[in-house]
């Protein structure tokens, strides 16, 4: 069958995705269950607002007790477009090019380049957006304590104890594996086996490498930070004490406050007393004669349905104390590793079915012909004028967008 017809076309696209999947361990392990709001028969636009569950607080006692319904929602929008391309033209097609191993030879790795590209969008995005952490930004742990405190994290957050994974790069792999781990790669694990950089499991978590984790570089800043101002809720807040003009936090900074602590996220919301309420903040930030208003996530909520910190050494459901020290982790300016540990919930991503043009040899594959909610299209067309007039072009593209619905209490950092 000759290499330009349309069923070999959709061959080539369907092993390009899977070449692409395969090499994707942290898009195959976060939620996908959004792509029908896409494909509506009217049109959403690009961002939809996921509805996030209820949380009723509950009563004690047999008086009626009626708590509001509040609607809160999370956007997830499109906002990634990645592709690649390439062209050939006769002389390049009989003399330089294989055309009988064409998938082998070129589109695997262009399969292989989007995955790079996909998922480095993805943990660059989680790296801003995961608020909780454990370990020492600088240092690679050398033991299985901060991978025991990332499953304590999630436990006491009540993350569901199915579908957690840990991404992290081949540097934390060698450290646990020479702390005496025995990690396998059970071959009944069938779903697992074939994808790229599946390790094995430990505490609870399928581990995986993936060499394309961003290093993080800590903003700069001077001083002895302390909450500036009583009783601050809320996705902002104010901190000063800090050197007049030394100060830039970077989305991606982690806080905590003193005296502030996380809590049960259901029913009284009981204060954990070993576990600081952990925040990260999301817009960079300056500051002015030495005070900073920042945004961060998630919001200190201290009281009502919602309650997600308890505060220590003030009154019922107020917020932290004015002059409460306020913490960076990691050193100003300094560059650290990162690992994320997750559960599937945390985060989830939509790829958007491109159209089919006419008047090219063309596939969109993705969705029910593999099982997945990822789409990739795949266009050819001899050019006869313009820039690449006599030249064959070849084009893949994929449209994405991802959203962080539960990191807050599914999702946690592991610094190294």
């Amino acid at each position: 069958m000759p290499i330009n017809s349309v069923p070999v076309r959709q061959e080539i696209t369907a092993e390009t995705l899977r070449v692409l999947l395969n090499n994707c361990a942290a898009l195959k392990n976060i939620g996908q269950e959004h792509k029908k709001y896409f494909e509506e028969s009217t049109p959403i636009g690009t961002t939809l607002q996921i509805i996030c569950p209820w949380k009723p607080m509950g009563r004690k006692g047999q008086s009626f007790q009626p708590e509001p319904i509040v609607q809160t929602t999370v956007p997830l929008t499109v906002s990634y477009w990645r592709g690649c391309d390439w062209i050939y033209n006769d002389t390049d097609e009989s003399l330089f090019l294989n055309m009988d191993k064409y998938h082998e030879m070129y589109s695997r790795p262009a399969g292989l380049q989007l995955a790079q590209l996909i998922e480095g969008d993805l943990l660059s995005y989680m790296q801003v957006t995961t608020p909780n952490f454990v370990g020492t930004a600088g240092t690679l742990p050398t033991t299985t304590t901060p991978y025991n405190q990332a499953q304590t994290t999630l436990n006491k957050l009540l993350a569901p104890q199915a579908d957690r994974c840990i991404i992290y790069t081949s540097d934390y792999n060698q450290n646990l594996v020479l702390a005496g781990q025995s990690l396998f790669n059970p071959q009944a694990e069938i779903s697992k086996q074939y994808v790229s950089g599946y390790v094995g499991k430990y505490a609870g978590f399928d581990l995986y490498v993936d060499e394309l984790l961003p290093q993080y570089t800590v903003g700069t800043y001077a001083g002895s930070p302390v909450i500036n101002g009583a009783n601050q809720s809320g996705s902002s807040i104010s901190i000063r004490g800090w050197n007049h003009g030394s100060t830039t936090l970077n989305p991606g900074d982690r806080i905590t406050i003193q005296n502030t602590y996380a809590c049960n996220p259901q029913g009284e919301h009981t204060g954990y007393k070993n576990l600081n309420f952990q925040a990260v903040v999301t817009q960079t930030v300056s500051d002015s004669s030495g005070t900073l208003t920042a945004q961060i996530y998630p919001p200190i909520i201290p009281s009502g349905q919602f309650q997600n910190c308890y505060v220590s050494g003030v009154p019922t459901g107020q917020g932290p104390a004015d002059g409460a020290t306020v913490t960076v982790q990691g050193s100003s300016a300094s560059t650290c590793n990162t690992a994320f540990a997750f559960q599937k919930d945390a985060f989830t991503s939509v790829f958007v079915k491109l159209h089919t043009p006419s008047n090219v040899e063309s596939a969109v594959i993705g969705g029910q012909e593999l099982g997945t909610n990822v789409y990739l299209r795949s266009l050819r067309q001899w050019q006869s004028s313009g820039p690449y007039a006599g030249y064959e072009t070849e084009r893949m593209d994929v449209i994405y967008g991802f959203a962080a619905q539960y990191a807050d209490y599914l999702s946690c950092v592991i610094y190294g």
